[in-house]
């Protein structure tokens, strides 16, 4: 019974040191974990990026054409290859 205590005793402190200082211990799980909080963090933030830049090129796309119209009509602006014809009544 006293080897079967002592074979135990040694395992146990074989698996505990490796558990505490080996390759993939605790202190890394740890810090890693942390990490990946971190990174969702800057991920969610990123998609909120995301999607307020979607928004903004969704309105320039509409507000290049309502330029353009702008541009057309208040300063008689044409295209390459237009021709404008101002009719004056």
């Amino acid at each position: 019974m006293n080897k079967f205590i002592t074979v135990l005793t040694i395992l146990f402190i074989a698996l505990n040191y490796k558990f505490t200082y080996g390759e993939s211990n605790i202190f890394e799980y740890i810090e890693l974990k942390e990490q990946v909080i971190k990174l969702k963090k800057e991920d969610e933030s990123f998609s909120e990026k995301i999607y307020i830049l979607k928004a903004e090129l969704k309105n320039l796309k509409t507000e290049l054409n309502l330029i353009e119209e702008k541009a057309r009509e208040e300063l008689g602006l044409i295209k390459d290859k237009e021709t404008f014809y101002q009719i004056i009544y």
